[in-house]
Order: C-alpha cells, then structure tokens, then sequence
C-alpha cells in the first residue's frame, strides 16, 4: 500500500509572525501585516520542499501519495469593500473570504502526486470536486475494498485523475459557514453546480463568464435557481438528521482522549479557540459530549495549558520567559499571544458527568488536578468547573481523559 502525506495549512487569524528574512522581500509591496501573511506562505513553501526532501531521502517518494491543500479562503491576503470585493491585496479575482459564502470563501487548492500511480502533476483539473470525494478516491487509489453498506457523499477522482474520463456526472455541492450551535437554513451557503454559484438562496452567479460574481443572474434563470434550491433543499435534509443529538467524543482504555475548549457545545459557541485566548483566561464554559466505552474506573486530568506546558493551574506565563518572536512592533491586539498570560487565582475544581460530580482544592502549585470515577458504559456529558477565588467560574480548557480498569 502507499503511504499518505497530506498537509492542509490553516488560514490563520493571528499575527502572521514570521522570521524578517520571510516577509521583508514584501514589505515595499504592501502592509507591514499582511508582509507577514505572504510571508508566512513564503514559509510553508519552503518547508514543503524540505518534507519533499525528506520523503526522497527515506527512499518512499516513489510510493507517497503526496497532497497539499487548504481548507478555505484566504484571512490576510486582500481587503474587502462592504460587498465582498478586493480592494487592496491579492485574491486571484475573486469575491470574499474565509468565512463568506463567495468563491473567495471556498475555492482552494488541491495538489496530488504519486509517482507509482502515475500522478506526476503537469495537469489541471477544473472539474467541482469537494471534500466529501476526498475519502472515496484515497480508497479507490489505494483498491481497498470498501463494504457495500458504507456510503459516502462524495465520489471516487480516480478516473478523473487517471483521465479516463474528462467530466464527472453532473451533480450540486454545496458549502456553508454556520459557526453557531444550532445550524440555521441557508446562512452563508453556496450550492455550486458546474459554472453556476447559488448564495445564500438568492443571489445567482455564473464564475467562468462573471469571476468576480458581480452579475447577479437570479432574476434571468428563476428555473435554475429553483434546481439549486431543490438541490440544497436535498442536502439540509440528509445533513440535519442528526443536528438535535449528541456527536460524542469516545473515551476508552488503552488510549489517553484529549479534549479542548474548542470541543465544548454551548448556547453562544464562546470558546477559547486560539492560544491567545487561552493566555488571556478567556472566561466560557460548555459541556463535551462523550461516549464511554465500557463500565469501569476512569481518570480525567483537569489542565489549564496543555500538557506540553509546565504551567502552574493558578499561574500565568511570565512574559520574561515567553517565546521569543521575531517582529518588532508587533500589532497590540495580538500582542497576547508573545507577551505572558493573565493570572487566575484558581482555587477550586470540579468534574461533574451526568449525575455524577466530584470536587477538589487547587494549589499554587499544581499543573493539574485528577478526579477518578466509576462511570457506567454509553453516552454522557461531561463539564468541568475552576472557581476563581472572586467567584469567577471558567472550564477547564485541557481534559485528558482515559480508562483505568
């Protein structure tokens, strides 16, 4: 079988904080931040070429399935009017970003190559293809039989890839940026469905003949747009069954489960997502949705800062030891994520599953608290509680969670 090596950069909300000799050959072309962006892309160029390097090196570049992709839009390459339009950096032509429900929103790239399945690149593919093809076409790649009561949403690039054919079956994709606990109909959608863009359920855009989709089509072809609403109409249905249930995160022996701010549901979505809110105690809470594996003994580490850290629950970083970065005049709305962390006098900690609660002291000193319960096989919600000695109340952001006996 092949190896894989896939690598997805995220588009980061951040400083863009790279090393001068990065993004000083951009600083006479733009913005000192968005230096640092294309910077940080200049960056992962050349780290690419060094992983390259390194697959060449341990004799496997010949049966790697290599793949570079992203998961979304540009954050800090271009500057948008109220419209979603480039005013001021580079965005390929297109309208909007991360976040937005434009062709600047979702179209990104994917690059494959594997030396023994041919894939050696020099092709272009302008077919819609989404991430639900992603899994399909690994399997097919890599002829691993899949059993016949497994479906997937997407569909196997194998021929395409292979050029045995030039076009998939016509069909609708559709993405959306929902960032709320409870998805809502249409926000921030697109139905793509060969050149044609619905948004939102409304606005229609042809992007081979109109890129920047700023001729609004919706008025002139009302058949299409209903096919597109009759098309999202389909996948709310298929994606929304299980919007009112829990999607449990399981916790067993043999392994350590980590869970994170970023995992907890909550009526807001308010969460520590970064590192810099972590720093700056970013006061939320929300339960995880769980799944125990078996009846037994279970353990659940309460942290702060992750475990890679040796920070102190009640502590904070000291600025004096932080990380070094690189740019000076660094922007004060990011400064938090170089600059030490906020203190919480934390006094007291708490577990509570179900019916189940335990409570424990936190001292100045201590990294983590652990809690050890019986808990009985299935389906739960756990939350946790660090009571400041003001009365505050945060979650604890790092849960490390496993199975004794």
């Amino acid at each position: 079988k092949p190896f894989l090596c896939c690598i997805t950069p995220n588009a980061p909300h951040g400083p863009f904080n790279v090393e001068p000799r990065y993004s000083d050959p951009y600083k006479d072309k733009t913005n000192e931040t968005r230096s640092r962006f294309y910077g940080m892309i200049t960056n992962i160029d050349e780290n690419f070429g060094k992983l390259r390097d390194e697959i060449e090196n341990m004799g496997l570049s010949d049966n790697t399935i290599l793949i570079f992709m992203t998961d979304n839009g540009t954050a800090g390459g271009v500057t948008l009017d109220d419209k979603g339009y480039g005013i001021d950096g580079y965005n390929a032509g297109m309208r909007g970003v991360k976040g937005t429900p434009y062709e600047g929103g979702h179209r990104v790239p994917f690059l494959l190559h594997w030396k023994d399945g041919n894939l050696l690149g020099g092709k272009d593919i302008d077919e819609v293809t989404a991430n639900v093809d992603f899994m399909p076409t690994l399997l097919d790649l890599c002829n691993v039989k899949v059993p016949t009561d497994r479906k997937f949403d997407g569909t196997s690039l194998k021929s395409l890839l292979n050029g045995d054919v030039d076009k998939l079956d016509d069909r609708a994709i559709v993405t959306d940026s929902q960032r709320v606990t409870d998805p809502i109909k249409w926000k921030d959608s697109c139905v793509i469905r060969g050149d044609y863009r619905l948004i939102n359920g409304k606005e229609l855009y042809n992007v081979k003949e109109d890129p920047e989709q700023r001729i609004d089509l919706s008025k002139l072809q009302v058949e299409l747009v209903e096919l597109l609403r009759a098309d999202y109409e389909k996948w709310w249905t298929h994606v929304s069954k299980q919007f009112a249930e829990d999607i449990p995160l399981y916790i067993g022996k043999d392994r350590t489960t980590m869970l994170n701010t970023h995992d907890w549901r909550n009526e807001d979505c308010s969460c520590a997502w970064h590192q810099g809110l972590v720093r700056e105690a970013t006061i939320c809470n929300g339960h995880f949705e769980v799944h125990f594996e078996e009846d037994g003994l279970y353990q659940f580490e309460l942290k702060r800062w992750p475990e890679e850290t040796d920070h102190m629950i009640a502590g904070g970083i000291d600025p004096d030891n932080d990380v070094e970065y690189y740019s000076e005049g660094i922007e004060p709305r990011v400064e938090f994520f170089y600059s030490g962390s906020k203190i919480l006098d934390i006094e007291k900690a708490q577990l509570k599953i179900g019916e189940v609660e335990a409570e424990t002291s936190v001292s100045k000193t201590d990294q983590s608290v652990v809690f050890e319960v019986e808990l009985k096989k299935g389906p739960n919600r756990l939350q946790t509680y660090f009571t400041c000695s003001d009365g505050t109340v945060l979650g604890a952001y790092y849960v490390y969670a496993k199975l004794l006996k």
